[in-house]
């Protein structure tokens, strides 16, 4: 698994090989580059969902109070993508419907207790469609956050970051970070030149759609769970002649 430090000398050959973006300088803690892939690791990995930063199933528990209607979800969660409720407690999950709206839940948290069936986020919580009468296992899968190693004043642990994401998404890591040195070095010919490769021209789309809308359209083509190339034909009940 690639790490900050396996992508540095890369990002350095494309701000035209300068050494001194790679090293420690003054009180820097770690080279400037190392920040870059690191700014741009946490953009792309909070903006772009890809299995690498899937995490789980993680086993919950729900509150058994009586009165709260929600569990607290881990920090590192960015979006929930499935929540399955144990009704038994026998091991045999079955999945909860959701995501659902969380003005719905909180009217339907009239119902009384009982098991919960419907499921919805609101800032880190995970709320339920009713209060929980017992304390259920839940198995929940989310997409994690892109965790980067802080650095410290000693060493630069920032490098041993690892990098969760596909293996053909590592140039556009590094086209991003590329990016960030060229702002950092003002030079705006490479600037445009590197934000057309990377997010594709919009004067001129003859040139391509940019490297992210390319992956992201060919990752669509794989998803299996997806209604891939199905564009239902619509006809109105009535016309305007």
């Amino acid at each position: 698994m690639a790490t900050i430090a396996d992508r540095r000398v890369k990002v350095q050959a494309l701000l035209s090989n300068r050494s001194d973006l790679a090293m420690i300088q003054g009180t820097e803690t770690h080279p400037k580059i190392d920040g870059w892939l690191s700014d741009a690791y946490v953009d792309l990995g909070n903006s772009y969902d890809y299995e690498d930063l899937e995490l789980g199933p993680v086993l919950m528990v729900t509150p058994n109070d009586g009165v709260t209607q929600y569990l607290t979800l881990p920090a590192d969660c960015r979006a929930v993508k499935q929540v399955s409720i144990d009704p038994g407690g026998n091991g045999k999950y079955i999945p909860m419907y959701g995501p659902t709206e969380y003005n719905l839940l909180r009217r339907t948290s009239s119902i009384g207790v009982g098991m919960p069936s419907r499921w919805g986020r609101r800032g880190y919580n995970l709320w339920f469609d009713r209060i929980p009468n017992a304390a259920y296992n839940l198995q929940v899968t989310y997409w994690q956050k892109p965790q980067v190693v802080v650095a410290t004043s000693v060493t630069s642990d920032i490098e041993t970051t690892q990098i969760l994401m596909p293996d053909d998404w590592l140039e556009i890591l590094d086209r991003c970070a590329a990016l960030r040195g060229w702002e950092y070095l003002q030079d705006t010919l490479k600037i445009g030149e590197t934000k057309a490769l990377i997010y594709g021209d919009a004067s001129d789309p003859r040139k391509g759609p940019g490297l992210i809308k390319a992956k992201m359209m060919a990752r669509v083509a794989e998803r299996t769970d997806s209604n891939y190339a199905i564009a239902p034909y619509v006809v109105p009940y009535t016309r305007i002649r």
